[in-house]
């Protein structure tokens, strides 16, 4: 009898091990491998950062001869390499408007991208925005303003709001 019990575990324990073997698919003659696979993914995201006006208004000197003002910059930019869709619309038909409803014209632009008057609704890729990121950080092209004037406006304060719409493709 006890040799039908040691048969019979022997048996159990080889039939448990064989089935181990199979369901782990090693060799005990060579080298064993397998593979783990990983997966990711990033989110598209898309970013338009007017944060550097923190609200404020932008000064340009209207005094005669016209110079050229150096506003603050926009960031803008999205992580899946379509260019977004970038809207620059004046509240004045791109003139400075006094109370008086006096205007004086001005010129918009922004380096590396030419007029802003001219580029309501083009696709801008997304570099005519970001010129360098370091370190998670991102600098943005500055707006640079040159009013048209001729030494007779009127005295007074011209205001105009610039509004900026970006759609991410």
């Amino acid at each position: 009898m006890k040799m039908r019990i040691l048969s019979a575990t022997i048996i159990a324990l080889s039939g448990v091990g064989a089935a181990n073997a199979l369901d782990l698919n090693i060799d005990p003659n060579g080298s064993n491998t397998g593979e783990i696979q990983l997966t990711g993914e990033i989110e598209k995201k898309c970013v338009l950062d007017l944060s550097k006006f923190n609200g404020q208004a932008q000064v340009i000197d209207l005094s005669y001869p016209a110079k050229q003002t150096a506003g603050r910059s926009i960031v803008a930019w999205c992580n899946n390499y379509v260019a977004p869709l970038v809207t620059f619309e004046s509240a004045n038909d791109w003139n400075l408007v006094s109370d008086s409803d006096e205007a004086i014209p001005y010129n918009t632009w922004m380096d590396g991208s030419g007029d802003l008057s001219l580029l309501s609704g083009v696709p801008l890729p997304d570099t005519a925005f970001v010129t360098q990121t370091k370190k998670g950080e991102t600098w943005g092209r500055p707006i640079r303003y040159t009013p048209v004037v001729n030494g007779f406006e009127t005295a007074g304060t011209y205001t105009d709001t610039i509004t900026v719409t970006f759609e991410p493709n």
